[in-house]
């Protein structure tokens, strides 16, 4: 069994990578190296997914009896000790999609290639130029004057490896914010929009409504920045906590007794169905879902759409995986969200088992749009939904490449007045239904 202990990290990654290496020299079976070139990704975006990915490959790194390096210039290397490329690729394709808003690994400019690069190590022409790379990497190093820093708590394997960085610890200004989330009426912060089918003609047929708690507002009535929580881990379980808040609230008629309106609208969903819920992985198997599920009927459960982040699906798949095929066994439907015009090329919906993908709608949207619509083709052009479509541009830009789904401000003023969501499970006189 592989333990983990936390330390103090002092060491230099790449003189202990030269070392390592250096050790394997008379090893007949070295297995594979890969450098993977975080540094060439912008900041923002590295920062914002980091920890998601050291995760990923921290389990690639126990699966196949590896080392983890992380260097100075923000370059991650990983020796592992077999042979299973493929299974190897698929879990570096992971961490790559973790990354691919960043347009220097678009998958359709051989982005793979930018991305990482593969060392066979068990040749030893391949091994002694890649003993070679990390001795220079190792000098260059070497020779800049080191910055005093913190020292950083990070995780070990028990063979050695540097696992994965630890997220930061919590200020109190976050445990302020965490109780007053705890606490606040988050039934005033509660909106709902909804996701349509629009053709080609302009005809509008809504088909189910997004419920969720309004950032804007909920910073409104705590009288704090929710948004000012940068940390990723921190950000994700604030939101997991409002996730969980918002399940009690349907199910819960206690929960909302202040709030007429949120009475009206929870009689109306578990009546009706047709709604999706932003939901943390994790929270499906938590008791608030099971109370949810207890209340909705097994008719219109298949109506009833569980939106879980990309990110989130991605930072551990095995997890999803069970989450999803738990859900599914249930009758739920399941979207992945937070996909960009970049990712979608890497999103198998088949291989992910989700019923609808949402990509986001951004004014940098490729003027030629052919090799997109291949990609929306092949998920469902009623699979795809193009969200924050606030203007008519938006929405000629989704029917160009073929999408059916819309979501967006423009949508809402569309829709407006017009009769609410038929069901998703049968088709519906006044227009189509998502088989």
């Amino acid at each position: 069994m592989t333990a983990e202990i936390s330390i103090l990290k002092r060491g230099n990654d790449e003189q202990m990578l030269v070392d390592h290496l250096q050790r394997m020299t008379s090893f007949t079976e070295r297995g594979w190296a890969i450098h993977i070139h975080l540094s060439k990704l912008g900041t923002r975006t590295r920062s914002e997914n980091l920890v998601f990915a050291l995760e990923i490959l921290r389990g690639l790194v126990r699966q196949f009896s590896g080392r983890f390096f992380a260097l100075k210039n923000g370059d991650i290397v990983c020796t592992l000790r077999h042979d299973y490329l493929q299974q190897i690729r698929n879990d570096v394709r992971r961490v790559q999609l973790l990354f691919h808003d960043d347009p220097l690994f678009h998958l359709e400019q051989d982005g793979a290639a930018k991305f990482c690069t593969y060392y066979n190590l068990t040749d030893d022409e391949v091994f002694s130029q890649f003993v070679g790379l990390a001795r220079s990497i190792a000098a260059v190093t070497a020779t800049v004057r080191p910055q005093a820093e913190p020292a950083k708590v990070v995780s070990l394997t028990g063979n050695g490896g540097v696992a994965a960085t630890a997220p930061a610890a919590p200020s109190g200004e976050y445990f302020d914010l965490l109780s007053k989330i705890v606490t606040a009426d988050i039934a005033s912060c509660v909106r709902q929009q909804p996701t349509c089918v629009i053709d080609n003609d302009g005809s509008i047929f809504p088909m189910f409504d997004e419920i969720y708690v309004s950032i804007l507002d909920l910073t409104k009535a705590v009288g704090a920045d929710v948004h000012a929580v940068t940390d990723r881990w921190l950000f994700q379980h604030l939101t997991k906590l409002l996730d969980r808040r918002m399940l009690s609230l349907i199910a819960r008629p206690d929960e909302s007794a202040s709030s007429a309106d949120v009475a009206l609208l929870r009689s109306r969903l578990l009546r009706g169905g047709n709604f999706s819920l932003n939901v943390n992985v994790a929270n499906v198997l938590t008791p608030e879902f099971q109370a949810l599920d207890a209340c909705i009927g097994e008719t219109i459960r298949g109506t009833v759409v569980l939106e879980f982040q990309k990110i989130d699906a991605f930072a551990d798949l095995g997890s999803y995986r069970y989450v999803r095929d738990h859900a599914h066994k249930l009758g739920y439907r399941i979207c992945l969200d937070g996909v960009s015009h970049l990712s979608l090329p890497m999103v198998d919906r088949a291989e992910l088992g989700v019923d609808f993908v949402k990509m986001a709608w951004t004014n940098d949207m490729p003027e030629e749009s052919q090799s997109l619509r291949k990609h929306v083709e092949r998920i469902g052009t009623k699979r795809v939904i193009l969200t924050r479509c606030d203007t008519p541009q938006a929405i000629g830009y989704g029917r160009q490449i073929g999408i059916d789904l819309f979501q967006g401000q423009h949508v809402d003023e569309l829709l407006n007045g017009r009769v609410r969501a038929p069901s998703l499970l049968r088709p519906a006189t006044s227009g189509p239904a998502v088989a």
